[in-house]
């Protein structure tokens, strides 16, 4: 499975919005599914980066194309921190 999430795996930066938002909201779902009775740390700060990707991703589509680039790098950054706590989670 492509982990990573980059402007050259999309068709373009609406397309790389979408899939980042899609992305964020299908982990943020499944860890609030899936781990319902855990919070507190490293939950938490999955579940604020999903959020905060989310948010990035919706705004991302509105702004002019200097600013979508500065967006999609704090989204792809945001993403490997997402996925660095997911690793920590499933330690656990």
């Amino acid at each position: 499975m492509e982990h990573v999430l980059n402007e050259s795996s999309c068709s373009g930066s609406r397309e790389f919005f979408r899939v980042a938002e899609e992305r964020a909201v299908g982990i943020r779902k499944s860890l609030r599914r899936l781990l319902p009775g855990i919070a507190g740390g490293v939950m938490d700060n999955a579940l604020k980066i999903a959020g905060t990707i989310e948010t990035l991703s919706r705004w991302g589509q509105k702004v002019d194309a200097e600013e979508a680039v500065e967006v999609a790098a704090d989204i792809e950054v945001l993403t490997e921190m997402l996925l660095a706590e997911l690793d920590q989670i499933c330690v656990f």
